[in-house]
């Protein structure tokens, strides 16, 4: 279980700090499997999955022009933990949404997601800055077996191009 303090966000007031073991960003197809991985293998971790956007899907919420749909089929793409059922293996982006959304549903994970966050930067040694809050303390909120701070991406959509390298203290 997580638990809650409160800091100064950046304007000097206070806001709440929540203490966790991951920090997954992005609550896309990759981000929902990461989480129901996580849940799975590590129950006892605590995580949050951090959404700059107002709901799940990422790719597949985001764009929804007209005739949108997987390159890949969906019966490699999608989850083995929750195959692809649908007769489409080329399915169209509404279908994917779907699917990701029913999956988060199905398997608790969209109760840990926070919406309208984004993370905008990272100190893989101190904390974590999120749209909204000052920072997470990264000790707690990324965690690997040595419980040095680390941080991975799949896939990540640029809004605004930057790049930092991050790199564990201890190399």
């Amino acid at each position: 279980m997580s638990h809650t303090d409160t800091a100064a966000d950046t304007t000097g007031a206070k806001a709440p700090v929540e203490h966790l073991d991951v920090l997954i960003i992005g609550a896309g197809l990759s981000g929902i499997g990461a989480a129901y991985h996580l849940q799975d293998k590590f129950p006892r971790r605590t995580y949050a999955i951090l959404e700059s956007r107002e709901s799940i899907g990422g790719t597949w919420d985001l764009f929804r022009y007209p005739g949108i749909r997987s390159d890949s089929d969906m019966y490699t793409l999608g989850y083995r933990f929750r195959p692809w059922e649908n007769d489409k293996s080329i399915a169209d982006g509404p279908a994917i949404l779907e699917y990701v959304k029913d999956t988060a549903a199905e398997h608790g994970i969209d109760r840990n997601i926070r919406f309208t966050r984004g993370a905008f930067g990272l100190d893989a040694i101190h904390s974590v800055s999120i749209a909204g809050h000052s920072s997470w303390p990264s000790s707690t909120a990324c965690a690997t077996a040595s419980h040095a701070p680390v941080a991975a991406a799949g896939w990540l959509y640029i809004g605004r191009a930057a790049f930092s390298p991050i790199s564990r203290r201890d190399n």
